[in-house]
């Protein structure tokens, strides 16, 4: 079989068997899935309708209870016993249209009826209702610390449903309060309720796309085929299971967006897998084009690379060899050819890298060098740039832990030679005995300055010269040779400062003897914000309480390695 056959039949494969493989995964998993979010997006909508016209009905009786419950007029035709004007206002007005009241009834303050009327229920089959009982006796006991609006709607109003004879009613009953001063005690309950019937439902049915009933806990529905049936529970005051509401959900629509959506998703698969394979056939062609090129390009760069060997021409020209066999062959001889390369790139690396370890040492050398010839003209400092290079750079290393970014090779190299100016200052001024004059700590405050042009002549210390310059320069400007402050003085040169003037003060210097380690830190503490940085000075401590890297020997110091 031909590679052209070959690969069109592969391509061929390729186009079919993921559009297969999409068309079942979405028949069997997407539609589905559709179906149920679909149902249950439109059952959650119609509940939440149902959900927020109950509430607006329970809160329109809670309104009206309110209004005839609260109210100075009520009040004191209640504590006069003027039952004509109570009965005018309750039972012979709420139960009538507009309001349309299924019960409506006035209790006093020591539990006696002073109004009722009920429609189709007795007076004791509501006294005796045990949910009943739980809201009266729960209003009724409101007598005191009555001081604002707030407190009555949200504590002493209550609503909700309740069975009564075989039927479920939403109801609100409040406590009877005086509105003109209604720090005055409860005279007693006023309780209203509508039944959950078919006027009710009316309220609800012009916003519903389905059919809505009402079943109480006591009865059951006839199931029909292709109807799904979605409850609302209704429960009392007690948490009592009571009734439900009931909405059909008709299989017929759902079959409907099924079946169409079915023959378009078949149409678009058609049409991909068309286009699919059109273009499948188009990349085999395409490629297999391409692949005799690539043969070609192949064979004529290994006879470039490899054009003295004639068995191997043999093979690479032989007409019955297999193509990808000679490309085979190519590919490895490129890459025995880049491998040989590889080899001689790690060799010049090894190379490269013993190079510079030599300059390194040669480096190292130098700076040491230049260290030491301070420290002949001013042998009181000997050791002191070597310690202060490895007291900066144990601060640096906690400082990178800590987050803070700056150059810690910079800072090594330049707290090494951060007193390189001193070559340049007079021996009898770096060795005096006594208190230096005023001219002469101008001379070594020059150091600064001439270990900065001494520097400047090499590039490799472009950045470490300005380091070395600022090393004596203040947070709060006061410092030399320029005065700057904050965060205008380089990080590393702030590290500096605190090794340095902490290694000056624990050493014997001609005109005094060394501090101890705890004088020293009681003398720069008094310079935090001054002359360091808190946030320096504070790691500087830690690592003098780190015993890991600190060692106190007779009240000197060294760095433990």
């Amino acid at each position: 079989m031909g590679l052209k056959i070959k690969i069109l039949l592969l391509a061929f494969i390729i186009s079919i068997l993921p559009s297969l493989t999409i068309g079942i995964y979405v028949n069997n998993r997407l539609i589905p899935q559709f179906e149920n979010n679909f149902k249950t997006y439109h059952i959650l909508e119609q509940q939440e309708i149902i959900n927020n016209i109950i509430k607006k009905t329970i809160d329109d009786i809670k309104q009206v209870n309110s209004d005839y419950a609260i109210w100075n007029e009520i009040y004191y035709s209640i504590y006069h016993g003027d039952l004509k004007s109570i009965k005018f206002y309750w039972s012979n007005w709420l139960p009538y249209d507009p309001f349309d009241y299924s019960i409506v009834l006035g209790i006093n303050r020591y539990g006696e009826v002073i109004d009722y009327y009920g429609k189709d229920i007795s007076l004791s089959t509501i006294l005796n209702n045990p949910t009943f009982k739980t809201v009266l006796n729960k209003i009724l006991g409101y007598q005191n610390n009555r001081n604002t609006i707030k407190d009555i709607f949200n504590y002493d109003i209550i609503s909700g449903f309740i069975f009564l004879n075989n039927k479920v009613y939403a109801y609100s009953i409040s406590p009877i309060l005086d509105d003109m001063n209604l720090r005055k005690p409860s005279i007693g309950a006023f309780f209203i309720a509508k039944e959950i019937n078919n006027n009710f439902l009316k309220l609800i049915k012009p916003y519903m796309t389905v059919p809505i009933y009402f079943i109480a806990k006591n009865r059951t529905i006839n199931k029909k085929d292709k109807v799904d049936y979605y409850f609302i529970k209704l429960y009392d005051y007690n948490n009592n299971y009571i009734g439900s509401l009931v909405t059909e959900y008709k299989e017929e629509f759902l079959e409907k967006i099924n079946k169409n959506f079915s023959t378009l998703f078949v149409l678009i698969i058609i049409l991909t897998m068309i286009a699919t394979l059109t273009f499948s056939v188009w990349l085999a062609l395409y490629l297999s084009k391409e692949l005799y090129s690539l043969e070609n390009y192949a064979i004529n760069l290994f006879s470039y690379v490899n054009g003295n060997d004639q068995n191997v021409n043999n093979i690479l020209y032989a007409k019955n060899v297999n193509m990808f066999k000679r490309v085979k062959l190519v590919l490895k001889a490129l890459s025995n050819n880049i491998e040989f390369n590889i080899k001689k790139i790690i060799q010049k690396e090894e190379e490269l890298s013993i190079l510079y370890q030599k300059e390194k040492e040669n480096f190292n050398g130098a700076i040491k060098l230049f260290i030491s010839l301070i420290e002949i003209k001013d042998p009181y400092t000997k050791g002191h740039a070597e310690r202060v290079r490895n007291l900066s750079e144990l601060i640096g290393q906690k400082l990178l832990q800590k987050g803070f970014k700056f150059n810690m090779s910079d800072l090594i190299i330049a707290a090494y030679l951060h007193d390189i100016g001193k070559i340049a200052v007079s021996e009898s001024i770096l060795n005096k005995q006594g208190r230096l004059s005023d001219y002469e700590f101008e001379q070594v405050k020059k150091h600064s300055s001439i270990g900065y042009q001494l520097l400047a002549n090499i590039n490799y210390f472009n950045d470490i010269k300005r380091i070395v310059l600022y090393h004596h320069e203040n947070i709060d400007g006061s410092g030399y040779p320029e005065a700057i402050k904050g965060d205008q003085i380089p990080f590393e040169s702030k590290i500096i400062a605190v090794a340095d003037v902490f290694d000056a003060l624990t050493t014997d210097r001609p005109y005094r003897k060394a501090f101890t380690i705890q004088e020293a830190i009681n003398i720069m503490q008094k310079d935090i914000g001054k002359k360091f940085d808190k946030n320096i000075f504070d790691t500087f401590i830690e690592i003098i309480n780190d015993k890991k890297y600190f060692n106190r020997v007779e009240e000197k110091w060294k760095l433990l390695n």
